[in-house]
């Protein structure tokens, strides 16, 4: 039987804060959610979904069959998962939400060399042998004051539009119109509507793109 380990740092020392019985593989097993929830390959063989604070199953899939296991999973800003089972002949991509209810489904012939990978603007991109790489991405709906994921510099999805209108989207401008950025803070020549130059930038940061900033995040999407 094999096993899957979380480890506590205090900074002093580590150790074990909890272990779960895992399935046998030969790659890199496992991924974490944006809100921390823990996916491995567990016994089955089958994918499941942990609490991070002390390893309970929360969700899991049924079986995965595979011929030679070298799992790896790749994670979005939203909480999809998408998961190769590191298959030669068999090889799969599949996609699941953040509660692993299925979404899609996909053969890559020997994904086992090649992904998944996530890239900043949430294109995932997968690889099998020869040429064959492939990249998907969702579309997203257009929302002008839609400019970011998540308001913290650094971190996955900053600067990226997901589709949802939130603070974050709007701690993200001032952070942008403080620094001076033309490019994402430069909106618009003028602030009333219905006048020239409304929503058309111009290559002159002041009030009047802030004021027309706060006009499209109140009018939401």
């Amino acid at each position: 039987m094999d096993f899957f380990y979380a480890i506590e740092d205090n900074g002093v020392a580590m150790s074990i804060k909890w272990s779960v019985p895992a399935a046998y593989n030969t790659g890199s097993e496992f991924g974490v959610g944006p809100d921390g929830s823990v996916y491995h390959w567990g016994p089955g063989p089958r994918l499941e979904r942990l609490d991070p604070a002390d390893g309970m199953i929360l969700n899991f899939t049924d079986p995965i069959p595979t011929q030679f296991a070298t799992p790896r999973f790749a994670i979005d800003a939203l909480g999809k998962v998408f998961f190769s089972n590191g298959g030669f002949a068999d090889g799969r991509l599949i996609a699941y939400d953040a509660d692993l209810s299925p979404r899609w489904d996909i053969g890559v012939t020997n994904i086992n060399i090649g992904g998944p990978a996530m890239g900043r603007d949430g294109t995932l991109v997968v690889c099998g042998n020869g040429t064959n790489v492939r990249a998907f991405r969702s579309p997203v709906a257009s929302c002008e004051p839609d400019l970011t994921t998540g308001a913290i510099q650094g971190q996955p999805g900053y600067g990226v539009p997901n589709g949802v209108l939130n603070n974050d989207d709007f701690f993200y401008y001032l952070a942008q119109f403080a620094a001076g950025n033309l490019a994402v803070a430069d909106l618009t020549t003028g602030a009333i509507q219905g006048q020239p130059g409304y929503g058309v930038p111009n290559g002159i940061l002041n009030n009047d793109d802030f004021f027309y900033y706060l006009a499209i995040f109140a009018a939401g999407c």
